[in-house]
């Protein structure tokens, strides 16, 4: 999912950057008029800072695509033991039971207002175990 929101955010800043190029070109060719040439200035430096914090954007966005893309934990694998879980979890021991807890899971939050339990999950510990890795 957030590769998705990734990749549609980057297709609008690159589209975002081809609007601002052309209208740099145009503000850039317009001749004549001597009065609107500091306004025509003034909007290209604007246009300037607006493309170098949209570039700066998309640098973010590749990284984050990066380390995204090269994750190797994979959606299929986790739902494909979690199928499994129940059997898996009564044949193992308490302390089995505990150490996969600790192994999975970062945080156990609880919202008294909302009455709603938040978990968070360790991506290393997820990865570890669809492995096939033998829990002790």
């Amino acid at each position: 999912m957030r590769l998705e929101q990734l990749g549609k955010e980057e297709a609008g800043c690159k589209e975002q950057l081809r609007r601002l190029h052309s209208e740099m070109v145009c503000a850039a060719t317009v001749s004549g008029e001597e009065d609107g040439a500091a306004a025509r200035f003034d909007r290209m430096v604007e246009v300037h800072k607006e493309v170098q914090a949209i570039e700066e954007r998309l640098v973010s966005i590749r990284e984050e695509l990066t380390v995204l893309q090269d994750d190797p934990l994979n959606v299929d694998d986790v739902l494909a033991e979690l199928r499994r879980f129940d059997g898996v979890w009564d044949s193992m021991r308490a302390h089995q039971q505990a150490r996969l807890v600790n192994l999975v899971v970062q945080r156990v939050g609880y919202d008294g207002r909302t009455q709603k339990v938040t978990v968070a999950f360790r991506s290393q510990g997820m990865r570890e175990l669809c492995s096939g890795r033998k829990i002790e």
